[in-house]
């Protein structure tokens, strides 16, 4: 892997899986490794392929996300952002939180 995108990827996140649009849905904090392995509420993997991000969490299901630089808003400050769609057709959102 890439050595910048470890350093980008590794830390706090925090998550929210879009499955339900009749409900308000609860982000969940995650922490991605350095190793690949993603920890938190449930466990899991990332990797890049093909210069995409790609994780699995059992609770979510595979993902192929798109990084993004953004502002975090609720901390007034630059932040790195992923959205993309789970393999069952639903969105996630996720923010760099540490």
């Amino acid at each position: 892997m890439d050595l910048l995108r470890v350093r980008r990827m590794a830390g706090d996140w925090e998550i929210i899986y879009l499955d339900d649009t009749f409900l308000m849905n609860e982000s969940v904090e995650y922490h991605f490794g350095a190793d690949g392995e993603i920890s938190g509420s449930d466990a899991g993997t990332w990797s890049f392929k093909n210069g995409t991000l790609m994780f699995e969490i059992p609770e979510i299901g595979t993902l192929e996300v798109y990084l993004m630089h953004e502002w975090d808003w609720q901390n007034s400050r630059p932040a790195i952002v992923f959205s993309g769609i789970s393999e069952e057709g639903f969105s996630a959102w996720g923010k760099r939180v540490e």
